[in-house]
């Protein structure tokens, strides 16, 4: 599991299968097709492009926490498999605050 920046900083091999939790970036959600999506997944430090095949689930948007397990495409893009979103606007899983805690990116009022 990885944030966008630990993602960067490691550089992983092109195909390799990642988890990387963070924010969907607003304004970069892209509907290509009718189940077709690009959007960018951020910890406010450093930007991942996702590119989605699929149905988003229902609790997905801009500004929201979410989950992306994909394929590294290169060192900025992601191939995600399969994306999930946060349960309310209270929930983040707690080893996206570890994490985030521990990289000192945690805020309690992300916006």
């Amino acid at each position: 599991f990885y944030t966008p920046t630990e993602l960067i900083e490691k550089k992983i091999t092109y195909g390799d299968k990642v988890r990387i939790g963070g924010f969907v970036k607003n304004s970069s959600l892209k509907k290509i097709s009718p189940d077709q999506y690009e959007f960018k997944i951020t910890d406010n430090e450093n930007d991942l492009l996702v590119f989605y095949q699929g149905i988003l689930p229902d609790l997905f948007r801009e500004g929201q926490g979410t989950v992306i397990e994909g394929l590294i495409g290169n060192q900025s893009t992601i191939k995600a498999l399969r994306v999930y979103a946060k349960h309310d606007e209270n929930y983040m899983p707690a080893s996206i605050k570890k994490e985030l805690e521990k990289n000192d990116q945690w805020k309690k009022d992300y916006k």
